[in-house]
């Protein structure tokens, strides 16, 4: 029972930081200026 627990718990971080990722990655681009240019190194 413990390990099931264990696994559990490691799932369920896992969705937690990816949730965290997707959050983060979703809000940068909602706040992007208009007027906002590559830097040269990404392009």
């Amino acid at each position: 029972m413990s390990n099931g627990m264990i696994y559990i718990g490691i799932a369920v971080g896992v969705l937690a930081m990816a949730g965290t990722v997707i959050y983060g990655t979703e809000n940068q681009k909602n706040h992007v200026s208009e007027d906002a240019e590559l830097a040269p190194a990404s392009e």
